[in-house]
């Protein structure tokens, strides 16, 4: 009986390095550009998870990247805020497990923040 407790515990010590090496979060990523396909930099990205209703938000890089990580399984909305362009909107952009989103360019499109696309 011990000698299966020795072999049962020393089985379980090898698979854990490789269980902690698996992620159970996603990512979703993109980029601002305008209607000229120019970047659009500075902008306010906020990312809402749909079931919690939890915000996080990022300042798009001078490239117009935007990328938020360690994201859990499900679904988030994406907002856009930026001076000059309509508020943007993407909903139910699904993640799961491991999944990179990629929302390449999202085109803004020029006129007054209140409006909305």
């Amino acid at each position: 009986m011990r000698n299966v407790l020795l072999s049962l515990l020393s089985l379980l010590l090898v698979a854990t390095p490789e269980l902690s090496a698996q992620s159970i979060t996603g990512q979703i990523s993109g980029t601002l550009i305008d209607p000229t396909g120019a970047v659009v930099p500075g902008a306010k990205v906020q990312l809402v998870n749909d079931l919690t209703g939890q915000p996080r938000e990022f300042t798009t890089e001078p490239n117009g990247a935007f990328i938020f990580t360690d994201l859990v399984p499900g679904d988030y909305t994406v907002r856009v805020s930026v001076k000059g362009f309509k508020s943007y909107q993407q909903k139910a952009i699904n993640v799961s497990a491991q999944e990179k989103v990629a929302l390449h360019d999202m085109k803004l499109e020029v006129g007054d923040s209140s409006s909305s696309i």
